[in-house]
């Protein structure tokens, strides 16, 4: 009785089945399989939203700038190579140079894409802050290749928004 109680107890110790493996292995694939297409999107989506936030952080600097010290600032945004910058004005206003560099070239991610205006241009675009707090009237679109995904848009007031589209 002692040798059948031992033999149970050895039954019962023992690990998974092989079948028992296999099956938890299908089981995470099936749930990565559908768990990795919304972590890709997630993961475009806050590339988006950083690359519009550092544009939008860009033009806030610049404006205050402008404002703090007296000369006028300017944002340049570089479509072609997917890149923008802070640069200053040599004079208050109708600035002729702009060789001082405020803040040098940040390069975006090549998933996102920036825009001018309606998303269809790919000219340079330059927003000048004046020491008064005005701007010049632009629109920057942030994007993939298929869609707008945010706009910066700058009015002549000088008021910086991001809209999410």
């Amino acid at each position: 009785m002692d040798i059948i109680n031992k033999k149970e107890a050895k039954s019962l110790i023992g690990g998974f089945t092989l079948i028992e493996l296999i099956i938890a292995i299908c089981i995470m694939a099936i749930l990565m399989a559908i768990a990795i297409p919304s972590f890709v999107q997630w993961r475009q989506s806050v590339q988006y939203k950083q690359a519009a936030d550092g544009i939008l952080s860009a033009m806030r600097t610049a404006k205050n700038n402008a404002v703090t010290l007296n000369m006028q600032n300017r944002v340049e945004c570089n479509p072609t190579a997917n890149r923008y910058r802070i640069t200053q004005g040599n004079k208050s206003y109708n600035s002729d140079t702009w060789t001082t560099v405020k803040q040098d070239w940040i390069t975006l991610p090549s998933e996102v894409f920036i825009k001018t205006g309606d998303s269809a241009g790919t000219s340079d675009l330059t927003i000048q802050f004046s020491p008064n707090g005005t701007a010049s009237d632009r629109t920057v679109c942030v994007n993939s290749s298929a869609s707008t995904q945010y706009k910066i848009i700058v009015t002549s007031s000088g008021r910086i928004r991001n809209v999410k589209q």
